[in-house]
């Protein structure tokens, strides 16, 4: 926890030595002594910020804990050692997946049970956060119809991510809706932090062959 005591006497040194610890974490290979640094780093920036921390900031926390055994170097030679080896990264992938549903359950749970966001009269709230909403879609989701449409797409988006995340046919779907459901919080609502979390954390859904497919053709769309 050195670095975050650092932040009482001089908040500047504090982001200093943050961005070079996180420097050194990016730039070395995956190991259990980076992703534990990269981790050590987190937890200090979540103590500095506890105060303000927001859901984006838990969820990184988070998913940068499970992050820890999700590695393969130093590779243990021993059988038992590569056995254990083994689990841990699988936990760590199980963990982190569990973490993102689990999310999206309590979230879409709690609006079930709320009749302000049954009703639809969850976005028009939304609509009056002048901090939060973007003044560019004023008046845009006044009409209590379309409230109440976005109210049980969020709903039911949620809820469906729980159970379809698992089966193959609907796993790409449901990742594709969620990159929509995020950019559009992101836009509407301008909670950058939050959805760009989200939208990272879905990598970990994907299989090796569709993370080469999803890069390749991210080659071919840019210039």
């Amino acid at each position: 926890m050195a670095p975050s005591f650092v932040a009482n006497e001089n908040v500047d040194v504090f982001f200093a030595i943050a961005l070079v610890f996180l420097v050194i974490s990016l730039l070395l290979k995956p190991s259990y002594i980076t992703t534990s640094l990269f981790f050590w780093l987190v937890f200090n920036l979540y103590i500095v910020y506890l105060p303000f921390v927001s859901g984006a900031d838990y969820i990184f926390f988070m998913l940068a804990l499970w992050c820890v055994p999700m590695v393969t170097r130093p590779m243990f030679k021993s059988e038992t050692g590569s056995t254990i080896q083994k689990a841990c990264y699988n936990s760590g992938v199980i963990l982190c997946k569990l973490q993102i549903v689990f999310i999206y359950l309590v979230s879409g749970w709690d609006k079930l049970n709320s009749e302000v966001w049954r009703s639809g009269q969850a976005f028009d709230y939304i609509t009056h956060l002048g901090n939060m909403f973007n003044p560019m879609f004023s008046g845009v989701f006044d009409n209590p119809l379309l409230q109440l449409i976005l109210s049980w797409i969020t709903i039911l988006f949620e809820l469906a991510f729980v159970v379809l995340i698992w089966f193959r046919k609907t796993k790409i779907p449901m990742l594709i809706m969620g990159v929509l459901f995020h950019l559009f919080i992101w836009i509407v609502l301008s909670l950058p932090d939050f959805a760009a979390v989200m939208i990272v954390s879905y990598i970990i859904f994907l299989t090796d062959t569709e993370i080469t497919g999803l890069r390749n053709l991210l080659k071919r769309s840019l210039p």
